[in-house]
């Protein structure tokens, strides 16, 4: 293989390591542990970034028998997650997907920073606007709405007796205080189904750009093979065999 044969594998055994720590930072993440968020958040937007990139080089390989672009390929540059999307002809997401892709384009671009820039008073679009974890809730949220609330049985009774044998304090995703075991306890109740589905819609926009490549990859045949790097992330698992998987370091 070429030196730039070379490099594009090492790029795809990158992206698809960090697609995989960022599914399941995403699955661990908790209120108690609010920093794993961020590491997903991270991990996620900079593999999605560099699978499209991944994409978009791969298309100009077909169209020009297998040569690589350079530098002076524009489409190829920058961190706009829906600009790579749309430059790389992929089809346009919906629902709850496409609210995570925005987020994560948001993420990308700017406000990974907005904590230290709203303690430093930076005067910028990166902090006009709720806070990343305030973001990520209204996202939750909404897939409370799709898929429903769970509560625990006898939660009333269940309040009381920890309200008098305990002391809470946290914070939740907006920073605001978190005291009551009431709060706590509807947390805990939707946290695994939260968290669940946040996978799911997730893996759904990787499983959408691994088939994007596989269909390029039937279009020309060259190294590396490219899809190899992504078996794990196909649409023929079942969305509930996604939402039950809790360890995605060993992905399938």
């Amino acid at each position: 293989m070429s030196e730039k044969e070379v490099r594009l594998l090492e790029e795809c055994e990158l992206t698809s390591a960090l697609l995989k720590s960022g599914l399941h930072s995403l699955r661990k993440a908790n209120l108690s542990d609010k920093g794993v968020y961020y590491r997903a958040f991270f991990e996620l937007s900079i593999a999605i970034e560099r699978m499209l990139k991944i994409i978009i080089i791969l298309e100009y390989r077909v169209n020009h028998n297998g040569d690589f672009p350079d530098i002076n390929d524009k489409n190829i540059t920058g961190h706009k997650l829906n600009e790579l999307w749309n430059t790389a002809g992929i089809i346009p997401l919906t629902g709850v997907s496409k609210k995570i892709l925005k987020f994560l384009d948001k993420f990308a671009r700017y406000t990974r920073y907005y904590n230290l820039d709203t303690i430093l008073e930076k005067s910028s679009g990166n902090t006009n606007h709720i806070s990343v974890l305030g973001s990520w809730e209204s996202i939750q949220n909404d897939i409370l709405k799709i898929h429903g609330r769970k509560e625990f049985k006898n939660k009333e009774k269940l309040s009381e007796i920890l309200e008098e044998n305990s002391m809470i304090l946290l914070h939740g995703m907006q920073g605001e205080e978190i005291t009551s075991v009431r709060t706590l306890l509807d947390d805990a109740a939707n946290r695994d189904l939260v968290q669940g589905y946040s996978v799911l819609y997730t893996f759904k926009i990787i499983s959408i750009l691994n088939n994007k490549i596989k269909d390029l990859e039937t279009q020309g045949y060259y190294l590396p093979v490219v899809s190899e790097f992504f078996v794990g992330f196909n649409d023929y698992f079942k969305d509930s065999e996604i939402r039950k998987k809790r360890d995605w370091l060993n992905a399938y």
